[in-house]
């Protein structure tokens, strides 16, 4: 509501009322408008700078839940196998669960390719991988003696069966999963 008191030269009193209105109209100031925009750009600025960490962190945490997946599944292949097929010949020709029967240098199998760890082929004879392109993940199992501790005396009708995934690159931290089982003679 204007003030119809105030004087103000005019023609005509509805002329004059409509001057007077526009004189109290309320506006944002150049000050107050730089303000909002200082604070609004803060905000963004530190929204923008957790992002990555949260980006890398997710993607991280979903190597580690595939690795799990993949690991859980190589020991349930071994459990199936049972005790007298944890060879490797039985690995590589009977069960494929293993590249080659050729053993690492810390006498570990290597089963990288068996499983699709990494992205293989092009074109149309292409595979996606559980780790996608560039992780250079690598898996392993080993088999052998039960480590139940140094007092305990080594545990002859038992293997122990250690499963290994690491990864590296893809844009998460590099990163390694191991889990193990024992398993026992009939």
């Amino acid at each position: 509501m204007c003030d119809s008191k105030s004087p103000i030269p005019s023609r005509t009193p509805a002329a004059a009322s409509r001057i007077r209105c526009r004189r109290r109209i309320v506006g944002a100031t150049l000050i107050e408008v730089m303000i909002t925009i200082v604070i609004f750009t803060l905000f963004i600025g530190m929204y923008s700078a957790t992002f990555p960490p949260v980006i890398r962190s997710t993607g991280h945490a979903a190597n580690h839940l595939k690795a799990s997946e993949l690991a859980r599944h190589k020991l349930e292949q071994a459990r199936r196998a049972g005790y007298t097929k944890l060879n490797k010949d039985a690995m590589f020709d009977e069960l494929k669960m293993i590249d080659s029967k050729t053993a690492n240098a810390d006498n570990s199998f290597s089963f990288t390719n068996t499983d699709g760890l990494v992205n293989t082929g092009t074109g149309s004879t292409a595979k996606v991988g559980y780790f996608g392109a560039s992780t250079n993940a690598t898996g392993t199992i080993a088999i052998g003696p039960p480590s139940l501790g140094a007092s305990s005396p080594p545990e002859t009708s038992a293997r122990q069966v250690t499963v290994t995934i690491t990864w590296k690159g893809g844009g998460t931290p590099p990163g390694r999963y191991v889990t193990q089982t024992v398993i026992v003679a009939p």
